[in-house]
């Protein structure tokens, strides 16, 4: 079945936050998202972080690749992007448990022509 939100995190070396932020989209009180991790060619641990969430996570679906920078990581992230609605998050800003599903109502309110949401 189609998620109505693509949550869209990519990452280069973010082990210090990625636990966190994974965590606080997973937190989310809206439910129907899949949830899409691109890592940039990460020199630290965060590939292996990633796949253990992935592991135990069905709505998550990694992507690793050579490192070339957050234009075309954002743009893999974008093209595999299953749902409706994208909401792209920062590894070092995590999401606020209610933060996908108020950003869905309120394009519901604003515009509900739109096709994607991006959040920077």
């Amino acid at each position: 079945m189609k998620p109505r939100v693509s949550v869209l995190i990519p990452v280069f070396n973010g082990e210090p936050y990625l636990a966190a932020a994974i965590e606080s989209v997973q937190a989310q009180t809206f439910e129907d998202y899949e949830f899409i991790i691109v890592d940039d060619g990460s020199t630290d641990g965060s590939a292996d972080m990633i796949a253990g969430f992935a592991a135990s996570d069905p709505r998550i679906r990694a992507y690793r690749k050579s490192n070339s920078g957050i234009s075309e990581t954002l743009n893999l992230g974008i093209a595999e992007a299953r749902g409706d609605w994208i909401a792209r998050f920062r590894i070092d800003d995590p999401a606020r448990d209610r933060h996908t599903g108020e950003d869905n109502e309120q394009r519901k309110q604003h515009d509900p022509s739109s096709t994607r949401i991006f959040r920077y």
